[in-house]
């Protein structure tokens, strides 16, 4: 490979890391370009086939199904035996996250690199350092209130006297402000560290600049490594206290959660965690790809596969939410068919009763025009 293919790739990789570091999956940064992306990189379109094919075929599938699918859990968990429990708070923010990531993220994303328009990024300097912000807050918000919910089985669980005052609705709402302000005082270093250029929106680099050297690592603990770690730990403890203390089933205090909410919770965990982890791995190890491997063409695409299949899996979080609800719990099913039948049951009260009223008007019409005189 020659030197100017080096430094294409070099300055390619670095952006990349820029990238992740400052609070957004790698998928969106490939919005504006996809085909000259693959091509700067000196990669055949015929060796991306994965990465084409799941952009523009595959992701308009899973945020459609995605957002059904997080709007359900949100009508579920606004149902009267529900909505007092404070896990399902939790689940109903966690849908609505998932909800801003499918559709005004993904889903304008994919609409822009279809139809060629500009992604929002690309529209103004200040449009740029606004969405990589509003990106960070959404994105990363999922993982903080995953560990939230196990928080609150925890308590339920091994601290059974103390659920009473800790797990409330007030208190979900509580943490979830408290989720998002630490996620804004995280984020917000886009709006004066993130620079449009003519190939995309990146990090302004400074040289020598200490902070921009110590901050991506910072904000990457805090988006990925410190909640990951986190939640392994809590879902081991909830697990091992599901078996072992059966005081809090019986407890009055746990507000007659069903056991099986607290295993749909740790389920979502553990799914959440399998998705997560490989694209957080593989960005650990880009950040220190060695030098040395930009000049083996084969070995840094590997690489590159490697890594659009690990970010391809974070998407299955917000996608595949509802199903674990559904698989894992039995309350779960039981309140989406309560809500079901009753927008179903409305919806045709309310055509029979168009259709009765519609009917009686052409019966008063008929008998209008046979008793009036000419």
């Amino acid at each position: 490979m020659d030197e100017h293919t080096d430094s294409m790739n070099s300055n390619k990789l670095e952006s990349d890391n820029d990238y992740f570091h400052n609070g957004s999956y790698n998928y969106t940064n490939y919005t504006q370009h996809p085909d000259d992306f693959y091509q700067d990189m000196g990669i055949l379109l015929d060796e991306v086939t994965y990465r084409t094919v799941f952009d523009i075929y595959i992701v308009p599938v899973l945020v459609l199904f995605g957002t059904i699918g997080n709007l359900l859990i949100l009508l579920t968990v606004r149902q009267r035996n529900m909505s007092n429990w404070s896990i399902c708070f939790y689940l109903g923010a966690y849908a609505i996250g998932n909800i801003m990531i499918l559709v005004p993220m993904s889903g304008i994303e994919w609409l822009c690199r279809v139809t060629g328009v500009k992604y929002i990024t690309l529209l103004s300097d200040w449009t740029c350092k606004l969405w990589q912000f509003v990106m960070g807050v959404s994105i990363y918000s999922g993982i903080w209130l995953m560990f939230a919910m196990l928080v609150d089985q925890y308590v339920l669980i091994w601290l059974p006297h103390k659920a009473q005052s800790m797990c409330t609705v007030f208190m979900a709402k509580f943490a979830v402000v408290i989720i998002v302000i630490g996620l804004v005082v995280i984020s917000i270093h886009a709006i004066w560290t993130y620079e449009l250029f003519t190939n995309g929106c990146y990090v302004s680099q400074t040289p020598h600049d200490i902070l921009m050297q110590i901050w991506p690592w910072v904000s990457l603990s805090c988006y990925c490594i410190i909640p990951l770690i986190l939640m392994i730990v809590f879902i081991v403890l909830v697990v091992y206290g599901s078996f072992t203390k059966n005081t809090w089933k019986k407890s009055s205090s746990n507000y007659q959660v069903p056991t099986d909410i607290t295993f749909m919770t740790v389920a979502m965990s553990i799914f959440y965690v399998i998705f997560v982890t490989p694209a957080t791995v593989l960005s650990i190890i880009k950040t220190n790809l060695p030098t040395a491997w930009l000049h083996d063409p084969e070995l840094y695409q590997m690489v590159r596969i490697t890594i659009d299949v690990g970010d391809s899996l974070t998407f299955l979080n917000p996608t595949f939410a509802f199903v674990i609800c559904v698989s894992f719990s039995t309350t779960f099913r039981t309140e989406l068919n309560e809500t079901l039948r009753s927008i179903f049951s409305e919806h045709v009260t309310r055509v029979y009763e168009m259709q009765v009223n519609s009917g009686g008007s052409n019966r008063n019409d008929e008998n209008c025009s046979e008793t009036t005189p000419l």
